[in-house]
Parts: structure tokens; sequence; C-alpha cells
């Protein structure tokens, strides 16, 4: 004895439309959690800055804003760190004092420029994390564009002035570690 199935058509093309809308509805969200590098978790930072991408060129412009009647210890910048990534990314490492601060960050490839994702920062190993808007590929060339504000803080130093000579009592002197507050992109290892 056989049994035959009987399909009603409106309830196959019921159950089809609402197949196909669920299934777009899953790509939609599949799709969405892969473009968007927000949704990755933007908070790992290495304690040292991963061999990635070999820098070739840092292109580094101060403004300061003063006058010769007003002194002004704020001042301005733009560093183009022009690389080449060895090996696939989307994120990029760059070490940056705790007290500067990057207010815009951006990619340019040799046809246009991308505004990229300032990340989380580490302030223990003094490391900046940035989201690439895509996956860099390797051997290509690449600049990263960095604004950024930043005030310059004084030590208070003993200083006896001579003609010409500036003699700075050498323990009251600014240190590697002080200096770096004032220049990002500086790679160091902390003592």
């Amino acid at each position: 004895m056989q049994h035959q199935t009987r399909c009603n058509a409106r309830f196959y093309f019921t159950w089809l439309t609402c197949t196909a809308v669920c299934s777009l509805f899953y790509a939609l969200i599949v799709f969405l959690a892969l473009a968007n590098k927000e949704i990755l978790p933007n908070d790992t930072i290495p304690s040292a800055i991963p061999y990635i991408a070999i820098p070739s060129l840092y292109n580094v412009t101060l403004n300061f804003n003063t006058t010769e009647t007003k002194g002004n210890l704020t001042y301005t910048g733009i560093v183009l760190m022009h690389f080449t990534p060895i090996t696939q990314v989307d994120r990029l490492f760059v070490n940056k004092g705790s007290q500067l601060k990057i207010t815009m960050a951006y990619l340019i490839d040799p046809m246009k420029r991308y505004p990229v994702k300032i990340a989380a920062y580490d302030a223990n190993y003094e490391i900046q994390a940035f989201i690439c808007p895509f996956n860099l590929t390797m051997q290509q060339n690449y600049t990263l564009g960095m604004e950024f504000i930043d005030v310059i803080v004084l030590p208070s130093i003993t200083t006896v002035h001579r003609p010409g000579i500036s003699l700075v009592n050498e323990d009251e002197a600014i240190q590697d570690v002080e200096a770096r507050d004032d220049y990002p992109s500086k790679d160091y290892q902390k003592m």
C-alpha cells in the first residue's frame, strides 16, 4: 500500500516564502557581522607592537599656536607613516604617549583615502590600536595618517646660562619616557 502525499499549493508557497525570507535575513546578519569591524573585539592589544608592517618613512608636521607676545604649550600635528604590510592585516598598532590625543586617523592606499577607526589604547604599554576599513594587502604600500593634539609638559629643571651654552642638571633633565609623550609612533622598550 502506497501513501501519496498531497501538498496544498497555498501551504507550499507560504513555506517557500518564509524559508526564503528567513534565509535572506540570516545572510544579511552574517554579511553585516563580517563587514562591520566594530563587532570584532577591539580591546585586545599586544604588549609589544607586532611585526606585521614595515614602516619606510615618517612625515611629521607640528603646528605651534604661539606669537611673539603670547606663549602656548598646546600644539597640533599630523603624522604620515608610510608602510608595507608583510602579512594580510586589518589592524595596525603604534606607540603613543598617554597625553597625546589622536583626533583623526585615515588610511591612504595608492587610489583613495579611507577613514580608520581609532580603537582601544593600552596605557600600560602605550600602544594605540587602529581598525582598518578593509584587509590590507601584503607587499602593497599604504600611508597611515594621524592628526593629533598635545601639550608640551615642561619639567622643572635647573639651568645655568652662559653665552651659547646651557647647563642642565642631569637628574632633572627630560627622560626618554617623558619625551615620548610629545612624539607618537616612537618604538621603545620600557626599562
